[in-house]
Parts: structure tokens; sequence; C-alpha cells
């Protein structure tokens, strides 16, 4: 993959970032695709590179590419409900560090609309990540 030789080939921020273009794709490639792979075999790779992008990312812009709310933050939490697809220990070391990385209003806001009639409460897109956690967890319990 283009982004994962990039990263570890040491390509300086400048020439990484030249081209808005393969900015972008770069971007999707780290934070929504390396969480949507389904290979226990990549995975310790991809969430490397998830993690590298983002540390080689200055703080305002590091999520200038990719929407969190509507791409990363959906792939983690498919990719939690399958139960890491069997290789949860490769996932999980690197599930903190990305929690920590991702705005906490995108955490924060609201995973759908209010249900207002049946009084259903508001839930956050980290209650997602909880509930896509525990339903993991049932799948290889």
């Amino acid at each position: 993959c283009a982004a994962l030789h990039a990263v570890s080939t040491g390509a300086s921020s400048a020439r990484l970032l030249a081209d808005d273009e393969r900015r972008i794709a770069i971007a999707r490639v780290a934070l929504v695709d390396a969480w949507r792979e389904t290979d226990p075999s990549a995975f310790r790779d991809a969430r490397e590179l998830s993690l590298g992008y983002l540390h080689a990312r200055p703080e305002p812009s590091r999520w200038s590419d990719v929407d969190p709310v509507t791409e990363t933050v959906p792939a983690l939490v498919e990719h939690l409900a399958s139960g890491c697809h069997g290789d949860a220990s490769a996932s999980a070391p690197s599930l903190l560090p990305l929690l920590s990385l991702i705005p906490a209003e995108a955490l924060s806001s609201p995973s759908r609309p209010e249900n207002t009639e049946g009084g259903t409460p508001i839930q956050s897109f980290l209650g997602d990540i909880l509930a896509a956690c525990w339903s993991g967890w049932e799948v290889f319990c």
C-alpha cells in the first residue's frame, strides 16, 4: 500500500502532503481502510499505519482530510463489533491510543437523532464504540 510505504520509508511531511488528492487518499487508507481490514495478518501493520499517520500530522490538521464521525468511527465500530475479526490481541493495543487522538467532539456527538416520541436517549459515538466492544466480546465468548 502506498501510504504504508510512504510512512515506513520516512517520507518527509512536505512530500507526503504536497498533493491534496494524494494526501486525502493516504488519509483514507490510514484512518478508514486500515480499520476496515478483515485479514488478521495485516492488523498490526494497519494499526501502526493509523497511529503513525496521526502522530505525523500536526494536531490542528490531523483530521482535516477524513471525518472521524462519518468515516473512522463507523469503521472502528464495525471492526469491534465483529470481535476484531477473530484477532483482538492485534487490535487491542492500539484502541486507547487511537481513541485519545480522535477529537472529543467527534466521540461525544450524537450517533443518531434523538427519538422524542419513544424517549430514547441520545447515544454518542463513544457509546457506540463501547456497545461494539461488548458485541465483539459476545461473538467470541
